[in-house]
């Protein structure tokens, strides 16, 4: 893992030195996965937010149509046997599960696997900037410095899908207290 680490930080600064473009990352998901994503991120801006619009009326359809016939769906429910009862009732418990095991294996990705952060084509040349130069920093989460709350992260994504940077610009110093909290002891 270190030589592999070393290696990617001594090509990264071979490149930023060249002036040569930097392309060191992997995509983010594996597979077929990464390719639908991409697809995704690819469309124009206001099919995605149409999508996103669509999605939303429809949930709140869903939901509304629930509540609106719930005692119909509970006297259907009351009347089925009770193996049919319990089977429904796992299932439902088995997508409530699957949905918060997606839910925690997505946050962990995006929060502590330095791939989410460089999937992107626009953080090839600042990620390779900060491999070539980071020494004994190379081996630290993308968020071990840079912290944000949910919100501003949630905020950020929505600036990105609205303007479509195609490049990442200068930004704030990462703050002394967030290097304290390693750099000083005791």
């Amino acid at each position: 893992m270190l030589h592999q680490a070393a290696d990617t930080s001594r090509l990264a600064a071979q490149a930023v030195d060249s002036g040569l473009p930097i392309n060191i990352t992997n995509p983010p998901l594996p597979g077929g996965v990464a390719a639908v994503f991409r697809f995704f991120f690819q469309v124009p801006q206001w099919i995605q937010i149409g999508g996103f619009a669509l999605a939303l009326i429809v949930g709140l359809g869903a939901l509304v149509y629930l509540w609106r016939h719930r005692r119909a769906i509970a006297l259907w429910l009351a009347t089925r046997s009770r193996g049919t009862a319990l089977s429904l009732l796992g299932l439902v418990l088995l997508l409530i599960v699957l949905a918060g095991g997606t839910g925690l294996k997505t946050w962990n990705y995006m929060q502590h696997d330095n791939g989410f952060c460089t999937g992107c084509h626009v953080m090839n040349v600042p990620f390779g900037k900060f491999q070539a130069r980071a020494g004994k920093h190379d081996s630290l989460q993308c968020h071990a410095c840079h912290q944000q709350s949910i919100f501003a992260s949630s905020r950020q994504l929505v600036l990105w899908v609205a303007n479509r940077p195609t490049e990442i610009g200068k930004h704030a110093k990462v703050p002394t207290s967030v290097c304290a909290g390693c750099h000083v002891t005791g």
